[in-house]
C-alpha cells in the first residue's frame, strides 16, 4: 500500500525499498513523519521522526539488536545467549538489568542494577505459576490446562478461587473471604450480569450486532445507547428518559455532542484526525496546536490567550511558557527522569534518582533537603525532611503500609482485611476500626473514645444512613438518604425527621434545596451550566439573590445582591485576581484592592482602598518573610513557625507529617489532635478539649465533622450534610446554612426560617462584615475557621486568609504542564474567585454551584459516566479484552469488584507475551488511553456543570481539558491527569522501544524479554485501568 485516504479526502503515503520494508511515511499535513534507513540484511538503522530526531540501532552477527540510540545521543545495550534470548539490558546512565534463562528460554531470574532479584516459576507448559519478589514474598497461582486461573494467593497466602464455563467465560469469583461474585452470559458469550456477592445484581443487553444498547443498574435504572449504522453511540438515553445525542465525521471523530437542554458542543479536527478547537454553546471556543510529533505545543483559550509547550528530542516536557512570557524549565537525564525544575522567577528544584530511576533527593531553592530511601521491592522505607528528622515505614508482603515510625519513638500502625480494607488504625489517640459488608463497603468506624459511625447502602452502593454515637451505649442518631432514578441525593433527613429536598436540572446541575424550615435555594445556569442566578426565598419572599456575569472562560467578573450591592472583579492574563471592588445599596465604595503578583503568582503588593500599600517579600523557596510591617519565620521543612506583628509574636508548632499542632498568641494558646488517618480531630484551648466526630466518607466528597463532643462524650454540636453541610444544631437549637456561588457561607435562618446570620467576606476570606450571634466555625469557602487563630483548616493544611497563602507546604507536588500547580503555598491559583483547596493539596476547580465536590461526579454517574464512558470506554474495554484474552489477559465488566479495584485475571500473574503479542498490547493500550481521553473530554463537554480547567489529559490526544471533581475531590482528578500523562508516555515509549527491538526484522523480541515488558505495561496501563474505574465507573 502507497496511499492510504481517509473518508475525508485525506492522504497518507508510503514508501518501501525492494525488500518491502518501510522507507517513509508522509501524513495528510504532507509532513514526512518517519523515515527508516536498513542495512544491507533488512535491519533499521537509522528512523527519523518529524521534526527531524533519529534513532539509531546496532545488531549482531545474527541480527539481535545490540544497541539503540536515542535523538539525544543516549545509548541503550543489549546482550544475548546463543539462542537469542535477551540476557541484560544496559540503561542510558549505564545501569545493567540481567537475567537467568532456562533451557526453553523462559525467565527464571531478573536482577536490576541494584542487586535486587525478582524469581519467577512456571508449569511443565511454560505459563507463569508464582513470582517471587527481591523481599522473598511469593504470589501463587493455579492454572488449568487452558492456561485459566483457577485460584491465586497472595503473598499473605490470601485465597481467590475462580470458576469458568466450558467456553472459557470466568463465571464465578470467591474472594479471600469466602464472598462469591457471579457474572452470566449469554449464548454468544457476552457479559449479560454480575451478580454481587451482597445479591444485587447488574446487567448489560446488546444488539444483534454484540453492541451494548442498555445497562440496568442494580437498583433497576436503565441507561440505553443508540448507535449509527457504524457502530457509533449517537444517543444517551438516561432513566429520566433524558437524551444525549453525538454527531460524527465521516472517519469517527466526534464532531457534536448536544446535551438534554439541545445544547450543542462541537469539536473541530485537523487531517491527522487531533482535535484542534473545542466550540461551547455560547459561542466561545479553545484550541490547540500540535507538533510534527503530535505533542501539544499551544493551547489558546476563550480569551485568546496562549500558553506553549516546548520538548526535548525525546519527547520530555522541556519549558512551558505562560501568556504572559513567563518561563517555566525542565532538565531531564539520560533516563528521561527529572532532573531540575526552574520556576519563572529563576528558582531551581532539584532531583537525584538511584540506579532503578526512584527518587531518592529534592533540593529545594533554599538549599534545604529531602531524601528517601527504599526497600528491595520499592516502597519508600525512610524519609529524612529538611529538618533532618527521620521517619521509617514498614509493609507487609503485599506492600502495605503496617507501620509508621516518628523520631520521637512515637507512631501509627495499620491492619487490613484479606481483601485489602483497612481494619485498624492505632496512633498515640488508640485504635480506629473499621468494618466492611460483603462488597468491601464501610459500614463501622470505631474510635478510640468510643464514638462510633455506622452506615447503610442501596443496592447501588449509595450511602442510605449514616449513624452516630458518642459513646458505645448511647442511642444512634441517624441520617437517612434517599436517592433519584441518577443514583443523586433526592432527600436527607435528619434525625429529628426534617427533610431537605434536593431537585435537579436536565444536564445534572442543582436545580434548588428545599430546606425543612420553609426556606428554598434556586440555582440557575447558563448555556455552559455556570451559575448566573441563585435566591435564598421563603414563602416567595427573597432573603438574599446573587445575581453573576462571568467572562469567557468562566471568572466571575460581578455580583449583584438582593439590595442592590455588587462587587466587581478583574483579573490578570493568567487569571490572577488582580482587583476586587465592593459598593453598598447607595452604589458608594466600601472596599476596594488590587492585588500584584510577581512572575510565579507570589502577592509582591496590595493598595487599597485611600491608597494604603501593603508590601510582601518572599524567599527562593516562596516563603512569606514579610508582609508590611508583619514578619514571618520558617523551620526548614517550609513551615511558618511564628509571626511577629504589632499584637506580638505568635508561634506555631507542626508534627513530624507537617500537620500543625499548635498556635501560640499573647492572647492565648490552641492545640490539635490528629487521628492515624491525618484527620483533625480534637482541639483544645484553655485546657477545654472538643473532640470531632469525623466521618471520612462523607457525600461531599472529602472528610468533614459530623459533631464537636466534649471529653465526657457530651454533645456540642451536630452537623448534617446533603451533597454540602445543610444545618447544624447546638442544644437543640437548629440553624440552617445557605451558601453563595463560592460555597461561602453568607446566611444562616432559624428553624422556622427566620433569618438570623449574615457573612460578607474579601475574595481570600478576610470577613467585611458579620451580623448576629449564633456560633458557627463554618464560614468561607463553608470550611471550619478557628476563632483564635483566623486560620481556615483544609485538611492537609491550615489556609491564611490574611495573606491569600498556606502556612506550609502543599504536600502534592504538581503537574509540569500547570506550573502555578507546582506553588506549594498558593491558595486556589490567585484566583479564589473561581478556585478553592478543600483538601489543602492543590487549587480544584470552585463550582459555580453550590453543589458539593463529590456529588458532581455522582451525578454525572448515570448520565454521563454510565453513559459515555461505560457506553464508549467499556465497550472499548470488551474490544480490548477481546485482543488480552488472546495475548492472555483477562479483562471484563463483571471483573469490576468497588471503587478501588478492578481484578485482571485475577492476578494477571499467568501472562505471558512473545515480543508480537507486546507489540500488539502496546497499541491496544495506547488505543485505549486515547479512548479515555476521549470519554473524558466528553465528560467535560456533557456536563456542563465541569466548568473549570483542572489539567491538560493526553500526551497523544491532544490536551484535552478535564474539570470538575471525583468522590476524592480534584485530588483524584489531578492524579489522574498524572497518571494519563504518564500512562500515555509510558506505554507509547515502551511500544517504541519493543518495535525498534524488533525493528527491521521479525517483531519476535525473546520471552523472557516480552515477559519483563510486559510487567511494566501491566503495572501502568492497568494501574491507570484500576484508577479509572475506580474514580468514574461506580460509586
Amino acid at each position: 500500500m502507497t496511499r492510504k485516504t481517509d473518508a475525508r479526502g485525506n492522504s497518507t503515503d508510503f514508501s518501501y525499498d525492494a525488500r518491502g520494508n518501510l522507507l517513509s511515511r508522509r501524513n495528510a499535513l504532507g509532513v514526512l513523519e518517519v523515515s527508516n534507513s536498513y542495512d544491507t540484511r533488512g535491519n533499521l538503522l537509522v528512523q527519523t521522526d518529524a521534526l527531524g530526531n533519529t534513532t539509531q540501532y546496532e545488531y549482531d552477527a545474527v541480527d539481535n539488536q545490540i544497541a539503540r540510540t536515542d535523538a539525544l545521543g543516549n545509548r541503550t545495550t543489549y546482550t544475548y545467549d546463543a539462542n537469542g534470548n535477551q540476557l541484560t539490558e544496559t540503561d542510558r546512565l549505564g545501569k545493567t538489568t540481567t537475567q537467568l534463562l532456562d533451557g526453553r528460554g523462559l525467565a527464571l531470574r531478573s536482577t536490576d542494577p541494584l542487586g535486587n532479584t525478582t524469581e519467577f516459576q512456571y508449569t511443565v507448559t511454560g505459563l507463569l505459576e508464582a513470582i517471587t519478589d527481591p523481599a522473598g514474598n511469593t504470589t501463587h497461582q493455579v492454572l488449568s490446562a487452558e492456561g485459566r486461573e483457577l485460584s491465586s494467593a497472595d503473598a499473605l497466602v490470601n485465597l481467590t478461587e475462580n470458576s469458568y464455563d466450558i467456553k472459557g467465560n470466568l463465571t464465578r469469583t470467591i474472594d479471600p473471604l469466602g464472598r462469591i461474585r457471579t457474572l452470566q452470559y449469554d449464548d454468544l458469550d457476552r457479559q449479560i450480569g454480575v451478580t454481587e456477592a451482597d445479591g444485587n445484581a447488574s446487567e448489560l443487553m446488546y444488539d444483534n450486532a454484540g453492541r451494548i444498547v442498555e445497562q440496568i443498574d442494580a437498583r433497576g435504572n436503565s441507561t440505553r445507547f443508540v448507535y449509527d449504522v457504524a457502530g457509533r453511540i449517537i444517543k444517551m438515553i438516561d432513566a429520566l428518559l433524558q437524551e444525549t445525542r453525538f454527531e460524527y465525521d465521516s472517519v469517527g471523530n466526534r464532531t457534536g455532542m448536544i446535551d438534554a437542554k439541545g445544547q450543542l458542543f462541537s469539536f473541530t479536527y485537523d487531517a491527522l484526525d487531533r482535535r484542534v478547537q473545542v466550540n461551547f454553546p455560547d459561542g466561545s471556543f479553545e484550541t490547540t496546536a500540535y507538533d510534527a510529533a503530535d505533542r501539544v505545543i499551544r493551547e489558546t483559550d476563550a480569551l485568546g490567550r496562549s500558553t506553549r509547550n516546548q520538548y526535548d528530542a525525546n519527547g520530555n516536557l522541556t519549558q512551558v511558557t505562560d501568556v504572559l512570557g513567563n518561563l517555566t524549565t525542565y532538565l531531564y537525564d539520560q533516563e528521561d527522569n527529572l532532573l531540575a525544575q526552574t520556576d519563572a522567577r529563576g528558582n531551581t528544584t532539584r532531583f537525584a534518582y538511584d540506579d532503578i530511576g526512584r527518587q531518592t533527593t529534592r533540593i529545594y531553592p533554599d538549599g534545604t533537603v529531602e531524601t528517601m530511601q527504599y526497600d528491595s521491592v520499592g516502597n519508600v522505607s525512610t524519609t529524612t525532611d529538611p529538618n533532618g528528622d527521620i521517619t521509617a515505614q514498614s509493609f507487609d508482603a503485599k506492600g502495605q503500609l503496617i507501620a509508621k515510625t516518628f523520631p520521637d519513638t512515637t507512631g501509627e500502625t495499620f491492619t487490613y482485611t484479606a481483601t485489602g480494607e483497612l481494619a485498624t488504625a492505632d496512633n498515640v489517640q488508640g485504635t480506629t476500626t473499621y468494618s466492611y459488608d460483603v462488597n468491601d463497603r464501610l459500614v463501622r468506624l470505631g474510635n478510640p473514645d468510643g464514638s462510633s459511625i455506622e452506615y447503610g447502602y442501596d443496592a447501588e452502593g449509595n450511602r442510605t444512613s449514616v449513624s452516630t454515637r458518642l459513646m458505645p451505649m448511647a442511642l444512634a442518631r441517624t441520617t437517612s438518604y434517599t436517592y433519584d432514578v441518577l443514583n443523586r441525593i433526592a432527600t436527607v433527613v435528619d434525625p429529628d425527621s426534617n427533610i431537605s429536598t434536593y431537585a435537579y436540572d436536565t444536564v445534572g446541575n442543582l436545580a434548588s434545596i428545599d430546606y425543612p424550615n420553609g426556606v428554598v435555594t434556586t440555582y440557575t445556569y447558563d448555556s455552559l451550566s455556570r451559575l448566573s442566578l441563585q435566591v435564598h426565598s421563603k414563602a416567595g419572599v427573597e432573603l438574599e439573590r446573587f445575581h453573576y456575569e462571568v467572562n469567557a472562560i468562566g471568572d466571575r467578573t460581578r455580583v449583584t445582591q438582593t439590595d442592590g450591592s455588587s462587587v466587581e472583579y478583574e483579573y490578570d492574563d493568567l487569571r490572577r485576581l488582580i482587583r476586587e471592588t465592593h459598593r453598598n445599596i447607595f452604589n458608594t465604595l466600601i472596599f476596594d484592592r488590587n492585588y500584584i503578583y510577581d512572575e510565579v503568582g507570589n502577592r509582591t503588593s496590595t493598595i487599597d482602598l485611600g491608597g494604603t500599600t501593603i508590601v510582601y517579600l518572599y524567599d527562593s523557596a516562596d516563603k512569606l518573610l514579610s508582609a508590611g510591617s508583619t514578619s514571618y519565620a520558617y523551620d526548614s521543612n517550609g513551615n511558618r513557625r511564628s509571626r511577629v506583628d504589632g499584637g506580638g509574636l505568635t508561634t506555631y508548632d507542626f508534627d513530624f507529617e507537617n500537620k500543625l499542632t499548635s498556635v501560640n498568641a499573647s492572647s492565648g494558646a490552641v492545640t490539635y489532635g490528629y487521628d492515624a488517618q491525618g484527620n483533625r480531630n480534637q482541639r483544645t484551648e484553655s485546657a477545654a478539649t472538643t473532640h470531632f466526630l469525623i466521618d471520612p466518607i462523607n457525600p461531599t466528597g472529602v472528610s468533614q465533622v459530623l459533631g464537636d463532643y466534649d471529653s465526657a462524650a457530651n454533645p456540642i454540636a451536630e452537623y448534617f450534610y446533603g451533597n454540602q453541610m445543610l444545618a447544624q444544631s447546638r442544644s437543640g437549637v437548629t440553624h440552617y446554612l445557605h451558601r453563595d456561588g463560592r460555597q461561602n457561607v453568607r446566611l444562616l435562618t432559624d428553624s422556622a426560617g427566620n433569618l438570623t446570620d449574615t457573612y460578607q467576606y474579601q475574595a481570600f476570606g478576610q470577613e467585611l462584615s458579620q451580623f448576629g450571634s449564633t456560633t458557627n466555625p463554618y464560614r468561607y469557602s463553608g470550611e471550619r475557621v478557628d476563632p483564635t487563630t483566623g486560620l481556615v483548616h483544609m485538611r492537609a493544611r491550615d489556609y491564611d486568609p490574611a495573606t491569600g497563602r498556606f502556612v506550609g507546604r502543599d504536600p502534592f507536588e504538581g503537574v509540569l504542564r500547570d506550573p502555578v500547580s507546582l506553588h506549594r503555598y498558593l491558595y486556589a491559583n490567585a484566583n479564589p474567585v473561581f478556585f478553592s483547596d478543600p483538601t489543602g493539596r492543590f487549587s480544584a476547580v470552585e463550582l459555580s454551584v453550590s453543589v458539593s465536590i463529590g456529588e458532581i461526579l455522582f451525578n454525572l454517574g448515570p448520565a454521563v459516566i454510565k453513559g459515555t464512558f461505560t457506553a464508549a470506554i467499556i465497550q472499548k474495554f470488551f474490544g480490548i479484552g477481546f485482543h488480552l484474552r488472546q495475548a492472555g489477559y483477562e479483562l471484563m465488566l463483571g471483573q469490576y469488584k468497588g471503587p478501588h479495584k478492578f481484578e485482571v485475571g485475577t492476578s494477571g500473574y499467568h501472562v505471558f507475551l512473545t515480543g508480537n503479542a507486546f507489540i500488539k498490547m502496546g497499541a491496544i493500550a495506547i488505543d485505549f488511553v486515547d479512548t479515555l481521553t476521549d470519554a473524558l473530554f466528553s465528560i467535560k463537554a456533557a456536563s456542563s456543570s465541569l466548568v473549570g480547567v483542572v489539567g491538560a489529559v493526553g500526551a497523544g490526544a491532544g490536551a484535552v481539558s478535564v474539570a470538575g471533581n471525583g468522590a476524592q475531590l480534584g485530588v483524584d482528578l489531578y492524579a489522574l491527569t498524572q497518571k494519563i500523562n504518564s500512562v500515555s508516555g509510558s506505554v507509547k515509549n515502551m511500544h517504541a522501544a519493543a518495535t525498534g527491538k524488533s525493528a527491521g526484522k521479525d517483531p519476535n523480541t525473546t520471552k523472557a524479554a516480552a515477559q519483563l515488558d510486559t510487567e511494566r505495561t501491566k503495572a501502568v496501563s492497568f494501574g491507570l485501568l484500576n484508577f479509572v474505574v475506580g474514580a468514574f465507573s461506580k460509586r
